[in-house]
């Protein structure tokens, strides 16, 4: 994560999604009392591949941090994955990867976002030989 500075607050389709993923998917019980935190936290990093995931001010920089979330969403390019983490009840880190062979431009749409098992298994798995399902490859 590359640091920004002067640092930003959350902004409102951030919020959105980060409230989806702690709603819809959580990891850990402490997962819904992290809601009333999201509109208070202030972004210090971005990821520089253009993947969309930030990273937030933390209290305990050092220690290693919980997914507290764990979610699929869709953008306009396919399927993304959605990683929140915490350390000591403070939302650290927002994470977004693509799952398609497209690169993960644009953001995910909140209403999209269901657990990463619910999603998970609605995809096919692509195995050498074709499908995992055992059917011929396309």
């Amino acid at each position: 994560m590359k640091s920004i500075e002067p640092n930003r607050p959350i902004s409102v389709q951030e919020q959105a999604l980060l409230r989806a993923a702690l709603e819809r998917a959580p990891r850990a019980p402490e997962a819904s009392a992290l809601l009333s935190t999201v509109g208070s936290l202030q972004v210090v990093g971005q990821c520089e591949c253009g993947c969309g995931s930030i990273s937030f001010a933390s209290v305990a920089p050092h220690q290693h941090p919980l997914i507290v979330a764990d979610a699929i969403a869709e953008s306009a390019h396919g399927s993304v994955g959605i990683i929140v983490r915490a350390v000591l009840s403070h939302i650290v880190e927002l994470e977004l990867y693509a799952l398609s062979a497209e690169p993960s431009e644009g953001w995910p749409t909140p209403g999209s976002v269901r657990p990463w098992e619910a999603g998970h298994a609605a995809q096919p798995t692509l195995q050498a030989d074709g499908p995992a399902s055992g059917g011929p490859a396309a």
